[in-house]
């Protein structure tokens, strides 16, 4: 009895003292800006954690998770503590720029990264400086319309004044192979009566919200507008929806990435007989992902 005892007293001895051993493995250790990257803990002896980021303290969850919007090397630090010891280790990943523009659109509803075409050369410099610039910073969605888009950029939506330049419209770049599906990002303009050369706004945007697309609908909008979908097209409208009515008239010079659940939090947003939103959508950061 007295040795069963004693085996017992040293097993809890160094149970007691056993200090923390800090360690993690990085599941994808080089990966493009805005995706995910996961980090499990396989720290031994520990009791709390804290993750950190180039420093800055992340998280203190067993697991960690991030998406990087910055490019480069970011230093990964996991400290496992137990009482007063503390054991840490640090590890690098690298984030590559994205082979396309993107833009990463922060507002009070969640998160949306666009895509910006090469195609609509005129749209996307344009789009782009607004954005360096820091034009939308503060700018509010100011006409929503569930099932079928989302529309901010104006600049009276601002609740401070901006101080850069900006034009109040370009050049159209209607293009073919850039269509109306849900997730589309194309420029507002002023309707064909005053507007017969279809320009587009400086400033303001929209993302196509839209709504269930058949067959027939395809059919008929591509003999109104004598517009020839590819197969692609037709399958991309008829899995996703869109507004192909808009087809033709309007530039689409990016598409959604990723945020759709957030593009549907903004389209059920209550709105008025105007369809101005009456809880207010604010872009809170612009900014582009290099």
């Amino acid at each position: 009895m007295k040795q069963i005892l004693y085996f017992f007293t040293i097993g809890l001895l160094a149970t007691a003292c056993s200090k923390p051993v800090a360690n993690f493995l990085i599941e994808e250790d080089k990966v493009q800006i805005a995706e995910s990257v996961s980090f499990v803990n396989s720290s031994q002896g520990a009791e709390t954690f804290v993750w950190s980021i180039n420093g800055d303290v992340q998280s203190n969850e067993k697991d960690f998770k991030n998406t990087f919007y910055e490019s480069g090397r970011h230093t990964i630090g996991l400290k496992a503590i137990k009482g007063s010891d503390i054991s840490e280790k640090t590890s690098d990943v690298f984030i590559t720029a994205p082979q396309e523009c993107k833009v990463f659109i922060k507002t009070n509803f969640g998160n949306l990264i666009l895509g910006l075409y090469e195609e609509t050369p005129i749209h996307l410099n344009n789009f782009v400086d607004l954005v360096e610039n820091g034009f939308y910073d503060g700018i509010k969605f100011h006409r929503i319309m569930d099932g079928f888009m989302i529309q901010g950029g104006d600049v009276k939506t601002r609740d401070k004044s901006f101080n850069g330049t900006y034009q109040s419209e370009i050049h159209a770049e209607i293009n073919s192979h850039a269509y109306h599906v849900r997730g589309a990002l194309a420029a507002a303009r002023m309707p064909d009566e005053i507007n017969p050369d279809k320009k587009s706004s400086g400033t303001q945007f929209y993302i196509v919200d839209g709504r269930n697309i058949d067959i027939d609908n395809l059919r008929d909008t591509e003999s109104s507008k004598l517009i020839d979908y590819s197969e692609e097209q037709i399958a991309q409208y008829l899995e996703n929806g869109g507004a192909p009515q808009l087809d033709g008239e309007y530039t689409v010079f990016g598409y959604l990435i990723e945020g759709y659940d957030v593009l549907d939090k903004i389209s059920g947003v209550e709105t008025d007989e105007k369809n101005k939103p009456l809880e207010e959508v604010i872009i809170l950061e612009a900014k582009m992902l290099y």
